[in-house]
């Protein structure tokens, strides 16, 4: 009950002892009798009303769907006006807080649909819900809090990716340099005679027998089995870049990994981890090669909450774990920075060793950052290293790779 509406009815009760006078009994005993009604009727809503709010768990940054608020009235008294307050989240899901109001007769039950937009990713635990019942005047009220929602989570935005000059068979970021690819020994598809400098290993001998020259096998590139995609997370590296290009870096981390798995290519996924505590050191969060949607939830969920940090080195990063991968993966590395030169000649060594490494370059044109480590963020990657560029005044869509 309101406070007004208490002091007037002891006001009441007050002034009928004080004249006692047959209005101010009335008056009273009106009062009193509306205060008994309406104690019966909070009771009953109070047991026979309930209030179901529920919303997705899962979300892309920029979907837009709806929450559910399911109010049943099982007792015989009307429920004139239920209102419902329910925050989404900090940041997660807009707006943040809902606000609800509806009449629900007695013995029914109502259900609404309240639009709502992911307009942040992360995961997100939402608050108690909170549910308050009163009269269609407000002279009565009861207030309770329902469980607070399952955590949400709010993954990164996806794009398709376009694909240049590269088969089905391979995964999405191979660029089409087939002397970063190796050789597979089994994949004949003919011969042609010996030239100075191809290797003695790939002559063909009983071609060569036969023919009384020296022939070699002509065989076929092995295409880049595994993806491996290294998001560059070091705020030196978007030093001079917005939000916009970072949240461009994502989303082509995303789509990569949406799109290989989606062409049945096994991937994986390596970020760092911010320090912990004072004086700690960054660590690296490395996700396996592999494949099926529960490897492909696990990676897409670690984007969702990835922040700029005092990171490891990108290119420590590339070089260091795309060494591990299996001969024939393509390593990708997706930063904002301009590589160091003694990058170059790591990747001649990962070439070497049959693996494929690739800079995508996310940048925003419309800031002109400051130089990192004396390079402007926008300077290309060195020639030993494919790189593609995407900006973000243009769609993610765009990307050729």
């Amino acid at each position: 009950m309101t406070r007004p509406v208490l002091l007037a009815l002891l006001a009441t009760t007050g002034l009928a002892l004080v004249l006692p006078t047959t209005l101010a009994t009335v008056a009273a005993g009106a009062g009193l009798a509306s205060l008994a009604v309406l104690a019966a009727w909070a009771r009953a809503l109070r047991r026979g009303v309930t209030v179901e709010f529920a919303v997705a768990r899962r979300w892309i940054r920029g979907e837009q769907g709806t929450a559910t608020v399911t109010v049943r009235n099982r007792s015989r008294w009307p429920a004139p006006r239920v209102r419902v307050d329910a925050k989404l989240g900090i940041g997660g899901l807009s707006p943040n807080l809902q606000v609800v109001e509806l009449a629900v007769p007695a013995r029914a039950g109502r259900t609404l649909q309240v639009p709502v937009e992911a307009v942040d990713r992360g995961r997100w635990t939402p608050p108690a819900t909170t549910v308050r019942l009163s009269d269609p005047w407000g002279l009565i009220a009861v207030e309770r809090s329902l469980p607070a929602p399952e955590p949400l989570v709010v993954l990164p935005t996806i794009h398709p990716i376009r694909r240049l000059a590269i088969p089905n068979a391979a995964p999405v970021p191979v660029t089409p340099d087939n002397e970063s690819l190796v050789e597979d020994p089994l994949a004949i598809i003919g011969v042609r005679d010996y030239r100075p400098g191809d290797p003695l290993r790939s002559i063909h001998w009983p071609a060569t027998a036969a023919s009384g020259t020296l022939v070699r096998r002509e065989v076929e590139r092995a295409q880049a089995r595994d993806l491996l995609v290294v998001l560059d997370l070091a705020q030196a590296s978007w030093r001079g870049q917005g939000g916009r290009a970072f949240e461009s870096a994502v989303t082509v981390a995303a789509s990569l990994l949406v799109d290989a798995l989606g062409q049945r290519q096994p991937a994986a996924l390596c970020t760092s981890l911010p320090p912990r505590g004072r004086g700690g050191r960054a660590t690296v969060a490395r996700f396996s090669s592999g494949g099926g949607r529960h490897h492909l939830d696990a990676m897409l969920i670690h984007l969702a909450g990835v922040r700029r940090h005092q990171a490891v080195d990108a290119a420590e990063l590339l070089t260091s774990h795309a060494s591990r991968a299996e001969p024939g993966t393509t390593a990708v590395l997706i930063t904002a920075a301009t590589l160091p030169d003694h990058t170059a000649a790591r990747a001649l060594r990962l070439r070497a060793a049959g693996i494929s490494p690739v800079v995508v370059h996310v940048i925003d044109p419309a800031l002109t950052g400051p130089p990192i480590d004396g390079l402007s963020a926008t300077r290309p990657t060195s020639s030993v290293i494919p790189s593609r560029t995407v900006t973000t005044d243009r769609p993610v869509a765009e990307l050729v790779l």
